[in-house]
């Protein structure tokens, strides 16, 4: 299947919030930004990145500048290769962001909300919690649901499986197939993060991380893992529809 056919259908099959307060607006939210994202980025070449055959900062970064202030709107392919290769990689970031977001959201929200049967979240008081503290509280809620319950949330455990990492570590982990959202959310901080003395550390040794994997394998796994959220999104409402949100979130606010 097709990278932007397993998007496609992905969204044809996902379930909108009841209510506009609904627990799950955020994260539907979250994931609508994804796709848009992921499906520009692939209409713009992404896949087709080959950063071997030129020096990026020589041919894109010092002329999209210029590329930019001149352009009009163009939500298709261009016969402009420097916008193409420097859009087709911002929309890329952006679904990368939005598909993070949206795990770590329904993973909250999961382990937040009150139970069906009334059992209080998971989560203790009302502050700002770890990833840990969240991916604990999501097990623990799991295990309730498929114990007391007997429901089997599949794709959710999935989801954890996928999670799982190890936090803080100076070098950006390596690729792995089984921990994808783990990968994606490391080189988000490792992106984004800098070091005190100014310099990023790297590995004693090469090897294959996200940064360095293809464009073309980086689109495949970051469609599976847009799957991945979008089923596990239907799993979480198939589970509790009704659960409401305290405070509306705001229009725009995640798109």
């Amino acid at each position: 299947m097709s990278n932007l056919k397993l998007v496609r259908e992905s969204l044809a099959d996902l379930q909108s919030p009841k209510f506009s307060d609904s627990a799950w607006v955020a994260p539907f939210e979250l994931l609508m930004g994804a796709a848009y994202a992921l499906l520009a980025a692939e209409g713009h070449g992404y896949s087709r990145r080959d950063g071997r055959k030129y020096e990026y900062h020589t041919h894109v970064r010092g002329n999209i500048a210029a590329v930019l202030a001149e352009l009009t709107f163009a939500p298709r392919a261009s016969d402009r290769p420097v916008f193409d290769d420097w859009v087709s990689g911002f929309y890329f970031n952006a679904a990368e962001q939005r598909i993070v977001w949206a795990a770590d959201r329904l993973l909250t929200t999961f382990a937040a909300l009150d139970c069906t049967c009334g059992r209080p979240g998971e989560l203790p008081g009302h502050g700002k919690h770890s990833f840990a503290e969240v991916w604990n509280a999501a097990s623990l809620r799991l295990e309730h649901v498929g114990t007391e319950h007997q429901k089997d949330l599949t794709y959710l455990a999935v989801l954890l499986k996928q999670s799982v990492s190890e936090r803080h570590h100076p070098y950006e982990m390596a690729f792995n197939a089984d921990t994808v959202l783990s990968m994606l959310r490391d080189h988000i901080e490792h992106k984004h993060g800098y070091a005190l003395d100014g310099h990023r550390k790297t590995a004693a040794e090469p090897h294959l991380s996200w940064s360095t994997a293809e464009p073309a394998v980086q689109m495949e796994f970051m469609c599976a893992a847009f799957s991945l959220l979008c089923h596990t999104y239907n799993e979480m409402m198939n589970w509790h529809a009704g659960a409401r949100e305290r405070v509306l979130t705001a229009l725009g606010e995640l798109a």
